[in-house]
């Protein structure tokens, strides 16, 4: 029996639409599938589907009302893995789950612009868009999770007659069942998952009979393990820039196996919450809190350089990123002089201590927290608060582990103290949609928001409103109207971003078929025909 173990830096918290953590994508992909993936070049391949719809073949109609209507066809003898066909109606019913306000669903934005789905027959069905929207041709890969088909034949009658008990159904956690390549037979919390080889898969049987998920905490007991041969392959989360050199310089001396490096999408930020503290909520402190950290120095102790810093929510591989949009971004390069001439315009001057204070004698003083455990935010978390000391500022450190962290109750009910380092993941889809007033998570939106930096500005959303990017059709219209959020949003700084991330793969010798892409969406897709020959 051949037997593969990846190993991440994380549990998942479960699964399913109501999660929003990298390391539950990367862990459902092997055992469910969606209307599409995206594969190591970035491109957009079908899943679940027969094709990807498009306008020249017809199955994607842009209405002159600037409705439209997109035509999908599932792939035939597609089950979940207690055997159930899928059906045209399970696609409706994962919709539906999305658009109640009652669920707090990750991403209910881009299911919210559909206004119904159509059964055609017992494969197809079509999409009816509200508006234009840039990426329905997409299927809206699996982080949007717009319509992600959930198994009806389980969920419909708990859902039906009870919400509470249905959003916490262990069907989300170790009784998940999918459509891909693996089912889930074994979920000890704090160890490992354990997914055997889905023989019913659409796509064919994996090559691999078992795949072991082990979480480590401790990101050097993964190293060992990683060294020693217990894990074959790392998926993010997982391991340091300087962890992974180790591994390579080893594997270079014995042969184990390779590290790839990938630039990625994801980038770390820090968020101020001005509901808790006022003083943060002025523009002027935003900048001058950015201009005091040297973030080429950070990224040159943390990553030898490798990951580059970053100046706003696009990668460098992010397509929008033109020489266009370039040019109206705001830098912030080091400068402790620009630093305190923004903090003295705001009413904050050192004193004989050396700390900031205002004119009622107040110090600045901030809490800041990130992910205990995770080595690389701890780190950059010592490098910000190290620099915002010296330029005045009193920072004491407050971090929770990850099953804190990532609770609802924390991460979208403004839990963190004043200031939290965090990350978001990224795919080129990402056009800047959770920084509108409508996306702060609230009691309104279910605390399903995305606006983690709170915040709201009528010049952001009046350039948003006048042409939505996402309703953009045009490549060169939607690049000016990213050339003029970019011109807001590098001003205001609703984050202040740090650093974008490049994605390490530990890969042993004998494991084939693996390909990275860089992106949060995950790159399991193809994980039926990874295969180890030693």
């Amino acid at each position: 029996m051949k037997t593969l173990t990846i190993g991440m830096s994380q549990e998942p918290k479960g699964f399913g639409v109501m999660i929003a953590q990298i390391a539950a994508i990367e862990a459902e992909q092997s055992l469910n599938a969606y209307w599409t993936y995206r594969d190591a070049d970035l491109n957009v391949q079908p899943w679940l589907v027969e094709k990807i719809p498009s306008i020249k073949d017809g199955d994607w109609v842009v209405n002159p009302d600037g409705t439209m209507e997109v035509t999908w066809k599932l792939r035939p003898n597609i089950k979940w893995h207690d055997g159930t066909p899928l059906t045209v109606e399970d696609v409706i019913f994962g919709w539906q789950i999305m658009v109640d306000p009652d669920i707090p669903a990750y991403g209910k934005g881009d299911a919210q612009k559909i206004s119904k789905i159509e059964k055609i027959d017992d494969r197809a069905f079509k999409v009816y868009w509200k508006e234009k929207y840039v990426f329905a041709d997409q299927g809206l890969p699996q982080l949007s999770t717009t319509a992600r088909p959930l198994p009806r034949h389980i969920l419909e009658e708990e859902y039906k007659s009870d919400k509470e008990k249905f959003k916490n159904d262990p069907y989300w956690t170790t009784k998940f069942i999918g459509t891909g390549p693996y089912k889930l037979v074994e979920w000890v919390p704090g160890s490992h998952m354990t997914l055997e080889a889905n023989p019913d898969y659409f796509l064919g049987k994996p090559k691999i009979d078992r795949i072991v998920w082990k979480f480590f905490s401790d990101t050097n007991t993964l190293v060992a393990n990683i060294l020693s041969g217990e894990v074959d392959v790392t998926v993010i989360p997982n391991i340091t820039i300087d962890q992974a050199q180790t591994i390579q310089q080893q594997w270079d001396a014995n042969g184990g196996g390779k590290v790839v490096t990938i630039p990625g999408f994801g980038w770390d930020w820090i968020a101020l919450n001005d509901q808790k503290d006022p003083k943060l909520g002025d523009v002027r402190i935003h900048q001058a809190l950015l201009y005091a950290i040297d973030r080429e120095e950070m990224v040159d102790a943390l990553f030898q350089g490798r990951n580059p810093v970053a100046e706003s929510w696009l990668s460098p591989r992010h397509p929008l990123l033109t020489e266009e949009v370039k040019a109206h971004i705001m830098h912030y390069p080091y400068d402790p002089d620009k630093a305190a001439e923004l903090f003295a315009e705001a009413g904050w001057e050192k004193g004989a201590d050396g700390i900031l204070t205002n004119d009622k004698g107040e110090k600045f003083a901030v809490s800041i927290r990130t992910v205990a455990g995770d080595k690389t935010k701890e780190a950059a978390e010592a490098i910000v608060a190290d620099y915002w000391k010296q330029a005045g500022v009193q920072v004491d450190i407050d971090n929770l582990p990850p099953q804190l962290i990532y609770d609802p109750s924390h991460l979208f009910h403004f839990g963190w103290p004043s200031v939290f380092l965090f990350n978001f993941g990224g795919n080129p889809n990402v056009l800047s949609e959770d920084f509108r007033c409508q996306d702060i998570p609230s009691e309104a939106n279910n605390w399903s928001g995305g606006n983690l930096g709170d915040y709201c500005s009528k010049e952001y959303e009046d350039a948003w409103n006048a042409k939505p990017i996402d309703q953009t059709l045009d490549v060169k219209e939607r690049e000016e109207i990213v050339a003029k959020l970019m011109t807001i949003w590098t001003r205001d700084l609703p984050l202040l971003p740090l650093y974008f991330k490049s994605e390490s793969v530990t890969i042993r010798t004998g494991v084939t078929g693996v390909q990275p892409s860089g992106t949060n969406e995950g790159w399991l897709y193809n994980v039926h025909e990874w295969d180890i020959s030693k």
